[in-house]
């Protein structure tokens, strides 16, 4: 058997990579954006730093919802607040 085969991507975290990217896309510059935790929400995050690298996204600011999400956030360089 061929070792170098590797096995498909799996279904689930792909379509929660592609439901979070989806839903940043209403995020608009500016904005006070609720931060999750959770597996899908570390895509978002990603999808978030990715955009405000390109500046795409400015002056965004995240409130999140528990100490890792914070955590989380400040590894991709999103600013936070409270409310």
């Amino acid at each position: 058997m061929d070792q170098s085969v590797t096995a498909s991507p799996d279904p689930v975290a792909l379509f929660k990579q592609q439901s979070a990217e989806r839903a940043v896309e209403y995020i608009q510059s500016g904005m006070i954006v609720g931060l999750g935790t959770g597996t899908t929400a570390i895509f978002a995050l990603a999808r978030i730093a990715q955009l405000q690298r390109q500046g795409n996204l400015q002056n965004i600011l995240g409130v999140p919802t528990s100490k890792h999400a914070a955590a989380d956030a400040a590894s991709f360089g999103i600013p936070l607040t409270t409310l």
